[in-house]
C-alpha cells in the first residue's frame, strides 16, 4: 500500500510545487485521507529530529536510496540502508582486518 501511495504522491504536481517549502510544510500539506501510511511515517520521521537541516538531510538519502533500488527495497531494508547512510560510526578497518588473512580465487 505504501509503494501505490509514494507513486502517486511523486505524481501529484499540486504537491510537487511544495517540496521547495521545506519538508515541515510540504508534509503538512499532504493529505492524510489520500496518503494515510506514507503521511504517518513521514510525519514520524520529521518528528524524531530537532534540526531541520538533519531531516532534509535524511530525506534527501531517503529518495537516493528508493531511487536506486526501488524495486527491490522492502520498509526492513529502507531502513537499515539509512541507518547506515546517516550513521556517524566509523569502524577500525585496521584492527578488523588485522587478524583475517585474503584468500586467493583459483
Amino acid at each position: 500500500a505504501s509503494e501505490l501511495e509514494i507513486i502517486e504522491l511523486h505524481e501529484d504536481d499540486r504537491l510537487k510545487s511544495l517540496v521547495k517549502d521545506g519538508p515541515v510544510v510540504f508534509w503538512r500539506a499532504v493529505p492524510t485521507e489520500k496518503y494515510p501510511c506514507v503521511k504517518t511515517a513521514a510525519l514520524k520521521l520529521l518528528s524524531m529530529f530537532s534540526s531541520t537541516y538533519v531531516c532534509e538531510s535524511l530525506f534527501s538519502t531517503l529518495k537516493h536510496v528508493k531511487i536506486k533500488h526501488r524495486s527491490i527495497l522492502t520498509d526492513t531494508h529502507v531502513k537499515e540502508l539509512l541507518r547506515v547512510a546517516t550513521t556517524e560510526y566509523k569502524p577500525d578497518l585496521q584492527r578488523i582486518t588485522k587478524n583475517k588473512r585474503c584468500q586467493k580465487s583459483h
